[in-house]
């Protein structure tokens, strides 16, 4: 019998999700978290990256248990799909904090390849900096807020949320502002 709100099927999937969730974390995880593990490892990620992007991936997948089909995948196999694109996100995420430089920060602390910053590197991170700071003011007030929370760890979502737009509006801005960056710092 159907309980209020949900209708017989999708208590039939909601049935089937937990039996799949149940034969993946007993049979499957440990081969998923290592196939996981050796792609962190490849990307150069964090060591408890493969095990984040696992969990986030479980997350996601019982959020969104109703839309599993069974005649597409494995739920293994759905599940896994999840967890790499969610390591390729870390990758992205971590190659464009690697690729823009942090201002703002002592100089005295900063160090270059291992070293300790020359005034020569430090005046040239003020001139970068300046630069930097210089486009940023270039860009329209929303370019600029869309950039700076989401610079500060802000999911697109939140930002959207606050300024009136999209996630997906916000990713393109955001895309595009680190591009105009990029170029300011080639």
């Amino acid at each position: 019998m159907a309980s209020a709100g949900c209708s017989p099927a999708d208590e039939g999937r909601d049935q089937l999700a937990r039996v799949c969730f149940e034969e993946f974390y007993h049979t499957r995880t440990p081969i998923v978290l290592g196939r996981l593990s050796r792609m962190a490892k490849d990307m150069r990620l964090p060591s408890d990256a493969a095990m984040d992007a696992l969990s986030e991936a479980m997350t996601r997948a019982w959020q969104h248990r109703f839309q599993y089909e069974v005649s597409r995948s494995a739920f293994s196999t759905w599940v896994e799909v999840i967890a790499r694109r969610l390591l390729i996100d870390c990758q992205r995420k971590q190659r464009r904090q690697k690729a823009l430089p942090r201002w703002g920060e002592n100089d005295q602390e900063q160090e270059l390849e291992g070293r300790e910053a020359t005034p020569e590197a430090n005046a040239e991170c003020r001139e970068t900096e300046g630069r930097i700071q210089a486009a940023l003011r270039q860009l329209s007030e929303r370019d600029r807020l869309v950039w700076e929370l989401s610079q500060a760890g802000m999911p697109h979502a939140e930002v959207g949320d606050l300024l009136d737009l999209e996630a997906t509006q916000v990713g393109m801005i955001r895309h595009r502002v680190r591009r105009k960056l990029e170029r300011v710092l080639a």
